[in-house]
């Protein structure tokens, strides 16, 4: 699976390592028929290049530089919420919510998703286009009638 989920995501340097690993004598015998062929093909065709960095967005609590797919910040200690569509971490400037379920989406993504589909992917419910709004404080929550920052 992450030979797989590498060469879906163009990681082709961290696919050819996996295929590495598992095309070792130990591992051999237990790969699926299915999946041996694709995988030795891999093994066979090294990558020219390195994976390179992993894009990088600011943490929405406390604006540290971090990976886009990291949910954990190390440094304010919060798990981030996570893009029903990208599975990224979520940004300030892109904060939006599916109007039936209110899982968070980054809003391009999202618009991006609903020109091919029409249904949220967490609820699978109608999503009308027009419902998505950009959030302006999510980070905020209701607290006794009023409004207070999550820390």
């Amino acid at each position: 699976a992450s030979v797989t989920e590498c060469v879906r995501a163009s990681f082709m340097a961290s696919a050819h390592h996996f295929a590495s690993q598992l095309m070792r004598s130990e591992y051999r015998s237990s790969i699926n028929k299915k999946y041996r062929r694709k995988i030795e093909n891999i093994v066979r065709r090294p990558p020219g290049e390195s994976d390179g960095l992993e894009p990088s967005s600011l943490c929405p609590y406390c604006d540290v530089d971090l990976p886009d797919t990291q949910l954990y910040c190390p440094s304010c200690k919060n798990y981030i919420p996570y893009c029903i569509i990208t599975g990224k971490h979520m940004v300030l400037k892109e904060w939006s919510y599916c109007p039936n379920c209110k899982f968070p989406a980054l809003r391009s993504d999202f618009l991006e998703w609903l020109e091919s589909s029409t249904t949220c992917p967490m609820c699978h419910k109608n999503v009308e286009v027009e419902k998505i709004d950009l959030v302006r404080n999510p980070l905020a929550r209701e607290v006794a009638g009023g409004m207070e920052e999550i820390q």
